[in-house]
């Protein structure tokens, strides 16, 4: 994959055809988040919690927001949503086993999974792929059912569904990659991570 600047390996995070659709939805007034748009939080109220299915809430909301006061984490620290449409989604299960083999805990503990599978099955596929040492337990997955989340933060996608990555800072959006591929996940949000520090 490679970037006008370069490639993935290069420590770019948008892959050529990335940045191009990007400039095409820009010019054609496509309305849809860019880098730098407030990252709204209300949204993050109806997502459910898989572990007991009930939504998260205000109170959810504003512990797993950092900028919305979360005790864990400072109001300028930063999150990565991963989020993806497809039920069941094949590709959006190799990226989390990506993720989880690559990062390390404190950056685990900074990432949130939403897809639209229900909290049961979300469950099911945590515990049947992962064992209780493998670091899964500091990613949250969240879930988007009704996909209202994924309208708000434009993450369907205009032609087909597919993962997208937010790096979420200050209720901003710091970094948006979309289409992304789950066999480059870890390098995407690596680079990302390393662009949005310098």
């Amino acid at each position: 994959m490679t970037s006008s600047n370069g490639d993935l390996g290069d420590g770019y995070y948008l892959t050529v055809e990335q940045e191009n659709e990007n400039a095409d939805a820009v010019f054609m007034g496509i309305s849809r988040l860019y880098e730098g748009d407030p990252a709204p939080s209300a949204p993050f109220t109806e997502l459910l919690n898989i572990e007991n299915g009930e939504p998260l809430g205000q109170g959810g909301m504003k512990r797993l927001l950092p900028w919305e006061g979360s005790k864990s984490a400072s109001s300028s620290d930063f999150m990565i949503v991963v989020t993806d449409p497809r039920p069941k989604s094949v590709e959006l299960r190799t990226a989390m086993k990506r993720l989880i083999g690559a990062l390390s805990a404190d950056l685990l503990a900074k990432c949130v999974v939403i897809n639209t599978d229900t909290p049961a099955e979300n469950r099911r596929f945590v515990k049947k792929n992962f064992s209780e040492d493998s670091g899964a337990d500091y990613m949250t997955v969240l879930t988007d059912e009704k996909m209202d989340w994924m309208r708000e933060y434009t993450a369907l996608g205009e032609k087909r569904f597919s993962i997208t990555m937010f790096i979420l800072k200050e209720g901003r959006c710091e970094k948006i990659a979309r289409e992304v591929e789950a066999e480059g996940m870890t390098e995407t949000v690596k680079n990302a991570i390393r662009t949005m520090l310098r």
